[in-house]
C-alpha cells in the first residue's frame, strides 16, 4: 500500500515537473518538439525533485543530446552534455554527475551511467581551488563590502566547505537547501569547517577565521 502511494506521488510529481519544463523551455525559445527528438535523457535535479525549492527557484535540468551547451534564462537552467561525453572520466568524476546520479529525477531515459560515477581527489581538489579563489577575491575588499554582500559571501563559502567535506568522503552533494537545513539544524560541525578552512587557506587563514567563519 505504501509503495503504491509512493508510486502515485512520483507519477504526479513527474507530470508537474515535465509540464513546468515544457512551459519554461518554450518561454526560453526552445522548440519542444526538436528538444524531445534530439535528447536521449532528460533529468530534473536540484531542489525540486526533493520538494525543497522556493517558488522562484530555477528548474535545473540535465539533458543528453548531440551537442553540449547551456541555456540559463526564463527560470530554466538547462545543461546539455553530448552522448560522447557521457562516459568520459571528466563527466563521471564530476560533482554534478554525482549529484544528478543520486538526486536526479529521470523524465526520459534510464541513466545507465549512474553506476559508473566516481568521486576522487581530482573532484575535491577542484573544490579546494574554488574556495581559495573565492576567499582571495573578497579578502582585500571585505571591509568595504555592504553587510548584505558579506552575508552572501559567508553563506557561499560555508556551503562550499560543506560540499568539500562531503566530496572528501565520496558522498554525493545534496541540493543547496538541504545543505542549509543541515547547517541550521546543527548537524554540520562548525569545528570541522574551521579545521578544513585552516588546512586549505594558507596565508588566508586569519581572514577566513576572523571574517568569514566568525
Amino acid at each position: 500500500m505504501v509503495l503504491k502511494a509512493l508510486a502515485i506521488h512520483m507519477d504526479k510529481l513527474k507530470l508537474r515537473l515535465i509540464k513546468s519544463l515544457r512551459a519554461r523551455a518554450e518561454t526560453a525559445g526552445i522548440n519542444w518538439s526538436d528538444f524531445s527528438e534530439q535528447t536521449i535523457e532528460v533529468v530534473i535535479f536540484g531542489s525540486r525533485p526533493i520538494a525543497m525549492n522556493r517558488h522562484d527557484s530555477d528548474l535545473d535540468v540535465l539533458a543528453v543530446g548531440t551537442a553540449a551547451r547551456r541555456i540559463k534564462k526564463c527560470g530554466l537552467d538547462l545543461i546539455i552534455i553530448s552522448t560522447s561525453d557521457l562516459g568520459s572520466p571528466t563527466w563521471l568524476g564530476s560533482e554534478l554527475a554525482g549529484h544528478v546520479a543520486r538526486y536526479g529525477l529521470w523524465m526520459k531515459g534510464q541513466g545507465d551511467w549512474r553506476g559508473k560515477v566516481t568521486s576522487g581527489p581530482d573532484t575535491w581538489k577542484q573544490k579546494e581551488r574554488r574556495l581559495i579563489s573565492l576567499m582571495r577575491s573578497v579578502r582585500n575588499s571585505w571591509t568595504q563590502l555592504h553587510p548584505l554582500f558579506r552575508l552572501k559571501y559567508r553563506t557561499t563559502i560555508r556551503r562550499e566547505l560543506q560540499r568539500l567535506l562531503l566530496l572528501q568522503r565520496s558522498v554525493p552533494i545534496p541540493p543547496t537547501p538541504f545543505l542549509d537545513s543541515e547547517w541550521q539544524a546543527g548537524k554540520v560541525q562548525y569545528r570541522a569547517l574551521v579545521h578544513e578552512s585552516e588546512f586549505i587557506c594558507g596565508e588566508d587563514r586569519n581572514f577566513m577565521l576572523e571574517s568569514v567563519l566568525d
